[in-house]
């Protein structure tokens, strides 16, 4: 067991309206933790005055928030800023006086005002790349956003539209949460920007991690996937899975919290918020490692998922790289490019073709996809989630498997406008 543990650890679920904010905490006991069921965060704006004032002189804290902390390496290079935390503290005034500010149309976006959009109608991602001056969407997604054999790609910090997006929450998060904890007289300390977790584990310190519920489902429930948390019997149907790990984790459950997993919790954010909890704790007591890489784009400038381990192989789901595949002669692909206008299309490896495909249709394309199953990306000679882009780049079919089950052998490439 750790001897720096802690002496409580908060997870907020974090959502752009009240009732979508939902909290739960452990606090330490012996050697272990005791969990306390989730409630309703109430007061955003005091909530790190609360944690504050709950955490003793001789213990520290950490609290993880479900909401992106830092940006993106490429979006950073528009505005020559090397490290998120002085750019944090800059939002809000001088040429970031409209940063918090969601763009209503297109032709009011700008690298100082790079949310959008305020609400649906015709608004397309390719709106805010335009004016950006970018081109692949993944350049909106930090490292730890993009697409891993767990889960899909994560929804890009400045898109405001749609059940997933991240960006309302981060604003509230950034504006009324972070930043006045970062001008208080105890000024919180954010990982990774800050150190390592062990180095800033320090009586009296409050350490503010990002999480992503999401992420831990991969690590809870390998043997019985999530599907469809939003529904009651699917959170009720993995609540043994829960108090199985509580008890190999030793973490106590207070009798609330147990009911409230027996019962199947009374929506997702209070589940997100205990299976964040819990991700949390699993890296605290180092049965998991926290999982930012070494490297200084990702600890001063776009941040880490807390306890996320970092993929052998970056994987950017819209910029196709042809070098991470080998030639796929024996499985015989070929292409057949549906529009009148072009000639049958063969070549030896078929992320080249995607790859020229995306750069030549880009603007028609769009974002429309159909999902070849889970057949995403060619690596060790099977296809595996997440680099085969042409889901998000390409209409894509699979017509004739192979016998390994999930690598198309042909594929029917449409364009999609």
């Amino acid at each position: 067991m750790p001897t720096n543990l802690p002496m409580v650890v908060y997870h907020a679920d974090w959502g752009s309206a009240p009732k979508k904010r939902w909290l739960c905490n452990a606090v330490l006991e012996g050697d272990g933790y005791r969990a306390h069921s989730p409630a309703l965060v109430g007061d955003h704006r005091g909530f790190m005055n609360r944690v504050k004032n709950e955490t003793e002189e001789t213990g520290a804290a950490v609290v993880g928030f479900d909401f992106p902390i830092g940006i993106t390496a490429r979006y950073a290079a528009l505005l020559g800023v090397t490290e998120f935390k002085p750019f944090l503290l800059q939002l809000g005034g001088g040429d970031f006086v409209d940063f918090y500010r969601i763009s209503v149309g297109s032709s009011e976006i700008s690298k100082y005002r790079p949310f959008y959009p305020q609400a649906p109608g015709r608004t397309k991602h390719s709106h805010l790349l335009s004016a950006l001056g970018l081109t692949f969407i993944d350049e909106l997604r930090r490292k730890c956003d993009l697409a891993n054999d767990a889960r899909p790609a994560a929804c890009p910090l400045f898109w405001t539209l749609g059940s997933n997006q991240v960006g309302r929450a981060a604003i509230i998060g950034w504006r009324d949460v972070i930043v006045p904890a970062l001008c208080g007289n105890k000024p919180v300390l954010l990982w990774p920007f800050d150190g390592s977790v062990e180095s800033l584990l320090k009586p009296g310190n409050i350490v503010v991690v990002e999480t992503y519920p999401a992420e831990c489902y991969g690590w809870f429930f390998q043997s019985e996937p999530l599907r469809r948390k939003g529904r009651w019997e699917a959170r009720r149907q993995v609540g043994p899975t829960l108090l199985k790990w509580a008890q190999s984790a030793n973490v106590m459950l207070a009798p609330g919290l147990r009911r409230t997993i027996e019962d199947g919790f009374p929506n997702d954010d209070a589940f997100d918020a205990t299976v964040g909890l819990f991700g949390m704790l699993e890296v605290l007591m180092n049965r998991r490692g926290s999982g930012e890489p070494d490297e200084d784009s990702v600890r001063k400038l776009e941040g880490w998922i807390f306890g996320q381990r970092p993929p052998l192989v970056w994987h950017n789901t819209s910029r196709l790289f042809e070098e991470q595949l080998p030639p796929l002669e024996a499985a015989g692909a070929r292409f057949e490019a549906i529009d009148p206008n072009l000639r049958w299309v063969v070549h030896r490896n078929p992320l080249a073709t995607f790859r020229k495909w995306a750069t030549l249709n880009f603007e028609t394309v769009g974002e429309r996809v159909a999902s070849v199953g889970r057949a995403l990306a060619y690596r060790q000679g099977r296809f595996t989630r997440d680099m085969l882009s042409a889901r998000r780049l390409l209409h894509a079919r699979c017509y004739e498997p192979c016998a390994q089950g999930v690598v198309p052998d042909l594929f029917r490439l449409q364009r999609i406008c």
